[in-house]
């Protein structure tokens, strides 16, 4: 017989536990669910229990990401998981095949003032997410949609988001984005294009007033546009205009 969602809470290390457990997670019932997610939360507090999980990852990401068009009490545990899982380099690369990058900017358009927006997901949570998935090669290439129409859009939103989110605490991390978005020649491209005026957009942040993570963040940014020397020219100009 299946397991109550309480004996899982008390032993849910083993594997067939997990499996069960993963399967909460895209129960018909809302309760269940969050239920689920704050257990799954709570494992990845521990290297055993993000070990653990990290072996279940195929079935347990995808539903996480599901959660995070929830209501708050499930899609803040599924997220802050999230961002606790995709620390690991295969995580976070599996994150971004299924949709993480998408799904992370579509939700931060949603957030009203910096707090829950209609998905109850954080700013500061969702961003957390995206530096990490940003820090392997196909989060960048996805976050900078090279090649597609709307390339560079994300870096645009984000760099707007960095500037106008409040409060703006909650939005410090999206200097953090743009520090691994820079890294990749596309997305310093799409940072550095003149009709965009982001540098500018982005010079406040380094303002002593800014928060340390926002003055870093930009500062390594601007750094990593001087990988080569027509995006360093470009920043020059950029910041001279």
């Amino acid at each position: 017989a299946r397991r109550s969602l309480r004996a899982l809470h008390a032993f849910p290390t083993m594997a067939d536990e997990l499996d069960e457990l993963v399967e909460f997670l895209g129960s018909t019932r809302a309760d269940m669910r969050a239920q689920a997610a704050e257990i799954v939360q709570g494992l990845t507090g521990t290297d055993e229990g993000i070990s653990s999980l990290v072996a279940k990852k195929h079935t347990l990401i995808p539903k996480l990401l599901h959660l995070m068009g929830a209501p708050a009490a499930e899609s803040k545990p599924a997220a802050t998981a999230l961002v606790n899982l995709t620390g690991a380099p295969d995580v976070a690369t599996l994150a971004v095949e299924k949709g993480a990058v998408e799904r992370c900017m579509q939700f931060l358009r949603n957030c009203v003032g910096g707090e829950a927006g209609e998905t109850g997901c954080p700013a500061d949570l969702l961003l957390s997410i995206l530096v990490n998935v940003t820090n392997t090669e196909g989060g960048v290439h996805v976050f900078a949609q090279e090649g597609l129409s709307l390339e560079g859009f994300f870096v645009a939103k984000l760099t707007q988001m960095l500037v106008e989110g409040v409060p703006s605490k909650n939005f410090d991390r999206a200097a953090s984005v743009l520090t691994n978005v820079c890294r990749h020649p596309c997305g310093r491209r799409n940072f550095l294009e003149p009709s965009r005026k982001l540098v500018r957009h982005a010079l406040p942040s380094l303002n002593p007033s800014a928060s340390e993570t926002r003055r870093m963040g930009i500062a390594s940014a601007f750094r990593n546009c001087c990988a080569d020397t027509q995006s360093c020219e470009l920043l020059l100009l950029a910041a001279g205009e």
